[in-house]
């Protein structure tokens, strides 16, 4: 018979085998932890890197956007919706149904003729309410069809006639800058006979971010502070690519001669020592020029050149105010 004392070794030396054999499955769960927590790493890199290239891309190419070109002639020779005709088709069906009817034999022998007319002589009054309310629904759908066919050739009569109110009542209507977040704060218009003034204020400089952001050969995430001179270049490419986007807007939906668009944002004042919203960049863009243009292939900045603008700028200091474009009521 075995003492406890060998009995307490023999059980030590069993835990300790088993922990011995335990140990390097743990560290092979630790192992694949540190992998796993890699792998997260990495993959949150790649998302952050993704998402710094997509916002530069963005803000770079607003211009871009597919806009469609509105024909105010075509909306002015639209003819107006026919008015509906009343029918009363579904009640001479059943009245047709009602004039047709030959009871079955066993219908006369159980007595049922009568009530079987009556059955089908109500449908005829179902039938009948059925064409007077599709007559009615098809009115009123007329009527508002007619009315938002009225206000529109009256807005068109208006825009062909050059009113500025006819200009003020499509860009309320159609409000083509709605959602303008990628292009400014908000827009103010000025309309003239022949033209339209638009005021933009634009996000300033801290649009563009601050560190440049990309992925090392092993996937890991490197930062580095973006030179000023590049952070200038891309806010300037964004402050041209937001210009031309509501000039394209503007002009595709009216037949304007040119129009004015001024970037407005916060700059210093160096007579008073206080931010003040001030003019960085203004333009006249005529139709005729935008429409010899590839929007998916210039760049924003350059495309300046193809205007007359008003433009204060360098990469080592940035945009500093400038006058607005003004033509004082004549043809710049």
């Amino acid at each position: 018979m075995g003492t406890l004392s060998g009995f307490m070794r023999s059980t030590n030396a069993t835990l300790n085998r088993m922990e011995r054999a335990h140990q390097p499955r743990e560290k092979e769960a630790e192992k694949v932890k540190r992998i796993r927590r890699k792998q997260e790493m990495l993959a949150d890199a790649a998302s952050l890197v993704e998402h710094y290239q997509e916002l530069i891309t963005m803000l770079v190419s607003v211009h871009r956007e597919p806009i469609e070109m509105v024909n105010w002639n075509e909306i002015m020779a639209e003819e107006p919706p026919d008015q509906p005709v009343f029918s009363s088709q579904h009640e001479q069906n059943a009245a047709n149904t009602l004039a047709n009817y030959k009871p079955s034999f066993f219908v006369k022998l159980l007595g049922m003729e009568r009530r079987r007319k009556l059955g089908l002589e109500n449908k005829i009054k179902v039938a009948a309410k059925k064409d007077q309310d599709g007559f009615e629904k098809a009115n009123e759908e007329y009527k508002k069809h007619k009315e938002e066919c009225d206000k529109t050739q009256l807005v068109a009569r208006g825009v062909l006639n050059m009113e500025p109110e006819g200009f003020m009542e499509v860009i309320e209507q159609f409000n083509p800058f709605s959602q303008i977040g990628a292009l400014g704060k908000q827009l103010q218009f000025d309309f003239f006979p022949d033209h339209i003034n638009v005021d933009l204020e634009v996000y300033g400089e801290d649009t563009i971010p601050k560190q440049i952001l990309t992925l090392t050969s092993t996937g890991k995430l490197s930062k580095r502070d973006m030179p000023p001179s590049k952070r200038n270049g891309l806010y300037q490419e964004h402050i041209s690519s937001s210009i031309l986007r509501v000039a394209r807007e503007v002009l595709a939906l009216l037949p304007l001669a040119y129009v004015i668009v001024n970037a407005r944002t916060e700059l210093l004042n160096m007579a008073t020592g206080r931010m003040e919203v001030q003019v960085i960049l203004s333009i006249a863009a005529y139709p005729e020029t935008l429409a010899g243009m590839d929007f998916n292939r210039l760049d924003p900045a350059e495309c300046l050149r193809n205007f007359k603008h008003n433009i204060d700028f360098s990469k080592t200091a940035g945009f500093r105010r400038v006058e607005r474009l003004n033509d004082q009521g004549g043809t710049l």
